[in-house]
This record gives C-alpha cells, sequence and structure tokens, in this order.
C-alpha cells in the first residue's frame, strides 16, 4: 500500500483546454480529458438538472475515478490538491461513492 498525491494541470471548468490528472509517489499514472469531452460531461450534466454549483466537482470526481480505478487496492492514503476552496467534503463524497460502486 502507498500514498499518492493527485494533482490537475489545466482546470475541469476551463472548457477551452484539456485537463490533465496525474498521481505520484511510488505509483504514477496520467490520464488527459480533452475539452470536448468536458464540454460533453457538462452538457450531460445540465440536461440532467445536476446544480450549477457541483457539475464542475462531478466532472472532477468522474476524472480521479478514471484515473485511480485500475489502482484503488494499492493505494492507502490519497492526497488531492486544493481545486475548489471549501468543497473537499463534496469531492470527497463524490469520489468515495464513484469508488464503492
Amino acid at each position: 500500500m502507498t500514498d499518492v498525491e493527485v494533482d490537475q494541470s489545466g482546470k475541469i471548468e476551463a472548457l477551452a483546454v484539456d485537463t490533465i490528472l496525474a498521481f505520484s509517489d511510488g505509483l504514477s499514472q496520467t490520464i488527459r480529458i480533452p475539452a470536448s469531452v468536458k464540454r460533453t460531461g457538462l452538457r450531460f450534466l445540465r440536461q440532467r438538472r445536476v446544480p450549477r454549483r457541483i457539475r464542475h466537482l462531478r466532472m472532477l470526481a468522474a476524472g480521479f475515478y478514471l484515473l485511480l480505478r485500475d489502482y484503488l487496492d494499492q493505494v492507502a492514503y490519497l492526497t488531492i490538491d486544493i481545486e475548489f476552496a471549501g468543497r473537499e467534503e463534496d469531492l470527497r463524497s463524490m469520489l468515495l461513492i464513484l469508488i464503492w460502486r
């Protein structure tokens, strides 16, 4: 079991640029979320009437899940760069729901 630190480059809410999610510290993995995929995801969440204040958090949680899913049995502790100050608990909850599924 290892501890990993997750970071993003290109904010998830910046719909004109790709987002890169990566983790390191013993293990390492990187994924790229193209801007077009983020726009499609946001459109989908709007259609499903997901509240505006959590749409980007949901997309970020989904991205983190996709990044981590093949390594969940190897990660003991996860540190996520602060991206949405004050919303850490919401992000944590969304990510845990995806993991438990």
